[in-house]
C-alpha cells in the first residue's frame, strides 16, 4: 500500500465528506496540510492526518469547536481516508496557520470558565485579533457603563498621585493600549487623568454594571 500524498502537501476535502466524529457536519471544501501518513490500516487505503489551514480554521462553526472541546476532540487536525482528499495549491503558509490556531485557542479557552466564560466568549466570538477583541470590549463597556460613574482606585503602584481606595469619577473610555488594555478617563479633585480601567473598582450594586466590568477584568487578566 502506498500514498499519493507526501508530508507537507496541501489538500482539499472532497465534497460530501462527513466529519467522522460529527456526522452532521459536511467538511467538503475544507483545506489543510498533510502532517502524517499511516499506510497500515484496516481500510485498504492510507489514513492521512491533516492540519487545517488558517482560512478553514477562521471559518469553522463555533458549535463545532465547542463540541470538540467538550468531547476532547482535536478540532485543529483530523484523520481522513486518502480517497476523501485531493491535492491542491496552498492558500496560506504555516506561520499564518499557527497564528490562527493561537487566536482560536485563546478565544475558546473561556469554555472552562462557567457562566462568566460563556458571557466572555459571547463577546469575543467574532474576534480574530487582539485589536478586534479590545474594540469589542470597548463598545461593550461603553454600552453598559453610564458616565459619569463613581469608582475607587484599586492599584496604586502605577499611580503615585492617588491613594489606594481613593474615590474618583469615571467620565469616559479613551480607547485601548496594547500593554494596559482599555483606558479610562477619570476626574479627581477637578483634574482629568487617563489610567487603565483594570485599575478601577466600580462603586455600585447594579449587577449588570459591575458584571460587565468584572467580565472585562477576567478576560484582560487571563489574556
Amino acid at each position: 500500500m502506498y500514498s499519493i500524498f507526501n508530508k507537507g502537501d496541501s489538500v482539499i476535502v472532497i465534497a460530501g465528506t462527513k466529519e467522522p466524529d460529527f456526522e452532521e457536519l459536511d467538511i467538503g471544501g475544507w483545506q489543510g496540510r498533510v502532517l502524517e501518513i499511516k499506510l497500515k490500516t484496516k481500510f485498504q487505503q492510507p489514513l492521512i492526518l491533516i492540519e487545517w489551514d488558517s482560512l478553514t480554521l477562521s471559518n469553522m462553526p463555533n458549535w463545532y469547536i465547542l463540541a470538540s472541546e467538550d468531547q476532547e476532540c482535536n478540532w485543529q487536525q483530523i484523520w481522513l481516508l486518502q480517497d476523501e482528499l485531493n491535492k491542491i495549491t496552498p492558500r496560506d503558509n504555516e506561520s499564518q496557520t499557527y497564528k490562527m490556531q493561537a487566536v482560536l485557542c485563546e478565544k475558546y479557552k473561556w469554555n472552562d470558565y462557567g457562566e462568566q466564560g460563556k458571557r466572555i466568549f459571547s463577546n469575543i466570538s467574532t474576534s480574530k485579533s487582539d485589536n478586534e477583541s479590545y474594540s469589542i470590549w470597548l463598545k461593550y463597556l461603553k454600552s453598559n457603563l453610564p458616565f459619569p460613574w463613581q469608582a475607587k482606585i484599586r492599584l496604586i503602584d502605577r499611580h503615585p498621585l492617588f491613594n489606594n481606595g481613593e474615590n474618583v469619577s469615571l467620565i469616559d473610555l479613551k480607547g485601548f493600549d496594547d500593554l494596559y488594555g482599555i483606558l479610562a478617563e477619570i476626574k479627581f479633585k477637578g483634574k482629568k487623568y487617563v489610567i487603565p480601567i483594570c485599575d478601577l473598582k466600580l462603586i455600585d450594586q447594579n449587577k449588570k454594571i459591575t458584571q460587565a466590568h468584572d467580565d472585562y477584568l477576567v478576560w484582560f487578566s487571563n489574556s
